[in-house]
């Protein structure tokens, strides 16, 4: 159910990465994602002209030291600029209308990257913010970030299988806006504690459907084959999309040797059904953080 959270409660809305398709290459993957974002219909909070300087930072990291300082807030996407580490920047206004629901509209952008290589782990990571504030003089305070979103999509070579979600123990409803991790409460709404009165959330893992793997064939009009998944739907709005063609050439970066196809096989996808609680806190798929 889309509500106020969905939309987003705090500096700026919400941005969500609702699904993923990664498409094997013999030098590496090409990632498809598609973004989506909610705003109401009658008193839009953003999607509207005093807000079109908004813009969406997406960064996809592959370094498990960075990734684990994004995920317990050691860094954030403040640190990563547009040029370096894979960091990409997108307006606010090139997301479309997708549907309306109720007192709620969606909107959309699917957007590509190219890999050149076959990292062992990849998380993607996003948020909304406003840069060039007029404030000169301190660097920090001249770009405003809002909540981030995370998505894991390799974790030790293969393709991650399991995904999660909050929900209300107390009424049992999904949360989807953003969350923090009190010391003795564990999580609860809002980027940040504050003695506001705020409810207490629960954390569950599940299967993740959010991704697709395909294994390209590196020849002129050749097409994506894998195994068909629950993301099928998804298929054709993202291959009408404008894509680089397969059999475009690409050159790893020298500080990133490419690995040879004959010992770097395709990722596999865990099959498994159960579910095991993992040993450390999994990347929760909703909005996180806070003002950076």
């Amino acid at each position: 159910m889309i509500n106020d959270m969905i939309v987003g409660m705090e500096n700026l809305p919400n941005v969500f990465i609702d699904k993923i398709q990664v498409y094997g290459r013999s030098n590496g993957y090409r990632i498809t994602c598609k973004l989506k974002m909610f705003d109401h219909v009658d008193h839009p909070s953003w999607k509207r002209i005093e807000m079109s300087d908004m813009k969406i930072k997406l960064v996809y990291v592959s370094e498990v030291s960075r990734i684990q300082s994004l995920n317990t807030g050691g860094s954030s996407l403040f640190d990563y600029n547009v040029g370096t580490s894979r960091t990409k920047v997108y307006s606010s206004t090139s997301f479309v209308e997708e549907s309306v629901e109720g007192d709620y509209k969606s909107y959309s952008l699917i957007v590509h990257e190219i890999l050149p290589f076959f990292p062992a782990d990849l998380s993607i990571y996003a948020a909304c913010f406003f840069e060039n504030l007029g404030f000169n003089n301190n660097p920090l305070f001249s770009k405003y970030y809002g909540p981030m979103v995370s998505e894991k999509v390799f974790v030790n070579g293969e393709i991650n299988a399991l995904s999660s979600y909050f929900f209300y123990p107390d009424t049992n409803e999904e949360y989807g806006g953003p969350v923090h991790l009190h010391p003795e409460k564990g999580y609860m709404e809002g980027s940040k504690h504050s003695s506001a009165p705020h409810r207490e959330l629960i954390l569950v893992s599940e299967d993740n459907y959010k991704i697709q793997y395909f294994q390209f064939q590196d020849t002129i009009g050749s097409t994506p084959t894998g195994v068909p998944g629950p993301m099928d739907q998804l298929t054709d709005v993202l291959q009408s999309a404008t894509v680089p063609p397969p059999s475009q050439t690409l050159v790893a970066p020298t500080a990133v040797p490419t690995p040879s196809p004959a010992t770097q096989p395709p990722p596999t996808v865990a099959t498994s059904q159960t579910l095991v609680a993992p040993t450390a806190v999994p990347t929760p798929s909703v909005p996180t953080g806070g003002i950076y």
